[in-house]
């Protein structure tokens, strides 16, 4: 086993590595938006089903049928799964959510999107929306309710 010299245990100290590792942990869970009660935002599209089982990664069956809304958002092709996901920024300081594959009325899509994000800034940027914040669970909880 190499012994480092003193300079180098500075550098490289283990136990400062797992203390500066456990305070961003802690810093991302209270960043991180727990679960929103969709019920009581006053959407204009409430969750109309629950889906009747959710594995682990997200995915959930697709319904029968598309739900008659202003706007569509298409499941991906390999797999079905909703097309939302997590981007980490600067060298993870920012959490941006991605929904793509988004087409219709997008205004009324991005205004109950940003209430389902509890206000978090909402841009559509070449065919993807972008949502700032960790918003990811629940934005896919309210589009499998509402029959995507």
């Amino acid at each position: 086993m190499r012994v480092r010299s003193r300079s180098a245990l500075k550098r490289f100290n283990p136990k400062q590595a797992r203390e500066t590792q456990a305070e961003r942990n802690e810093a991302r869970r209270i960043l991180e938006s727990g679960p929103v009660d969709l019920e009581s935002l006053q959407l204009a599209y409430p969750p109309r089903t629950t889906p009747e089982f959710v594995l682990k990664n997200g995915w959930c069956p697709p319904p029968e049928s598309k739900p008659d809304l202003p706007f569509q958002v298409a499941r991906t092709g390999k797999g079905g799964f909703i097309p939302v996901y997590r981007d980490i920024k600067n060298g993870r300081t920012r959490t941006v959510t991605i929904v793509k594959k988004a087409t219709g009325d997008m205004k009324a899509f991005t205004s109950d999107l940003s209430k389902v994000c509890q206000g978090g800034k909402v841009e559509a940027r070449g065919g993807e929306l972008r949502i700032e914040g960790d918003h990811a669970t629940n934005v896919k909880r309210w589009l499998s309710g509402l029959g995507f």
